[in-house]
């Protein structure tokens, strides 16, 4: 199962965030599960994307005759280098003991959790007879 998470901040929402989930229901990619959720601080978020995060293994579990995943592939977006601890101890400590209150003849959570970064302040410019010029 590959799944997917990111959390939107928008100020026209009185400080409500949102957050995104999608998963993969089959071994080759083709049909998925989807969630939105709204929440208002870190404590809710973390809450609501481990109910949700159940919510898909449901999901997946109907779609593959009651089995549940042999691997987990967690992408997460939106994560401060700041909050990378917090992420690691909360947020995951929380998906893998509703994972083991719930499933625990399934044994460990397969979960790998991979914390995606983006490089928005890099610049590339093009050097040409006049100064710099930075590319559309």
């Amino acid at each position: 199962m590959v799944v997917g998470f990111d959390v939107c901040h928008d100020k026209a929402l009185s400080q409500t965030s949102v957050g995104a989930l999608v998963a993969s229901l089959d071994s080759s990619y083709t049909r998925y599960y989807s969630s939105v959720t709204f929440h208002k601080d870190g404590s809710e978020l973390c809450d609501l994307l481990a109910a949700v995060f159940m919510k898909c293994l449901v999901a997946f579990r109907s779609n593959n005759n009651g089995l549940l995943p042999t691997r987990i592939f967690f992408y997460r977006d939106r994560v401060g280098e700041g909050n990378y601890h917090y992420t690691l101890e909360v947020e995951v400590a929380k998906i893998v003991a509703m994972w083991n209150s719930t499933y625990p003849e399934a044994g460990e959570c397969p979960l790998t959790y991979i914390i995606v970064s983006k490089g928005i302040n890099a610049k590339i410019f093009l050097k040409a007879n006049t100064p710099h010029l930075t590319p559309m």
